[in-house]
């Protein structure tokens, strides 16, 4: 009981294992940011056509989202450490190619769509594994407060990762994915230093479930759940509209002879309206009717926590 106060009371910032995993996520999303404007214009310039570069992005888009269930089974059953460094260097390694292929100046669509493919992948695995770790190196109490740190995260990096992508692309194609690269690199290696043993007991169980039952009770709890349906069928519609729109706008910008810096810049405004999130009520003495990241003990509920 002393130790769990002890922990509880300890402000996210002096949470050594935590500030590793927020640091190193927050590497390899600047990373991605920043080569975000790079796969489209590569695409483009490899082919002229905007509709080859949507498919190229569609193809990992439909990957990720026939994986992402599948893989939350798996990240109960495997070493969340291991994956989670494993992911990140497979996705070193798979960026690392596109770069050399730029500079030889050998890339192709092939290429793009596999490691597109190989990226979004590894990104099934990385979220669900990452975000469960969090859960292993926080407090309870202090879950909300490192949920919101870790979705700032993402806006910080969308802010500032394009327009950092689009003056290095204008320096050199291959340098926005080699910081890709590098960012991945540097987030596995920091990763690699957590302390805290990130496996949960359900890991650890000698009879397993099968994979098949696990997949669907996954399925009938988000089924039962109308909070889970509205908001993963929202989160669908996102995930399909906002790259589109990036899309749109790199193409559009490009050309008329933008510079690529000046894409990033536009595509920043996404991070500005990340950060900015949605308004607070009023506070009163009765903060039922207000959302829960505005009231400072409020969480989820318990079942959005539970293993």
């Amino acid at each position: 009981m002393t130790s769990a106060a002890g922990s509880a009371s300890t402000p996210l910032r002096k949470n050594r294992d935590f500030m590793v995993l927020w640091t190193g996520h927050a590497i390899s999303s600047l990373g991605t940011s920043i080569a975000m404007i790079a796969y489209p214009l590569l695409a483009l310039l490899a082919t002229g056509s905007a509709l080859t570069a949507g498919m190229i992005a569609f193809v990992g888009m439909a990957a990720g989202a026939v994986l992402r269930l599948p893989a939350g089974v798996f990240v109960d059953r495997l070493p969340r450490r291991a994956l989670l460094v494993t992911c990140d260097a497979i996705r070193a390694v798979a960026t690392a190619s596109v770069a050399l292929a730029v500079v030889a100046d050998r890339l192709s669509i092939a290429h793009l769509v596999v490691v597109a493919v190989i990226a979004a992948a590894c990104d099934a695995f990385f979220d669900p594994a990452q975000m469960v770790a969090v859960r292993q190196v926080v407090p309870t109490t202090q879950l909300p407060n490192a949920m919101a740190q870790n979705e700032a995260r993402g806006h910080l990096a969308v802010l500032g990762g394009p327009p950092l992508g689009g003056l290095l692309f204008g320096v050199a194609a291959a340098l926005p994915i080699a910081a890709q690269a590098a960012s991945f690199m540097t987030s596995g290696l920091l990763i690699r230093s957590v302390k805290r043993r990130l496996h949960g007991d359900e890991g650890r169980q000698t009879n397993p479930r099968p994979l098949r039952q696990d997949l669907l009770t996954g399925i009938q709890l988000v089924w039962a759940s109308a909070y889970l349906r509205v908001t993963l069928l929202c989160a669908a519609g996102y995930q399909h509209i906002f790259p589109a729109v990036i899309l749109v706008v790199i193409a559009s910008t490009s050309a008329r002879g933008a510079p690529a810096v000046e894409i990033g810049a536009a595509l920043s405004l996404a991070g500005i309206g990340g950060i900015l999130g949605p308004g607070c009520p009023r506070k009163s003495s009765d903060d039922s009717h207000r959302p829960y990241w505005c009231v400072s003990s409020a969480r989820p509920p318990r079942s959005l926590w539970a293993p």
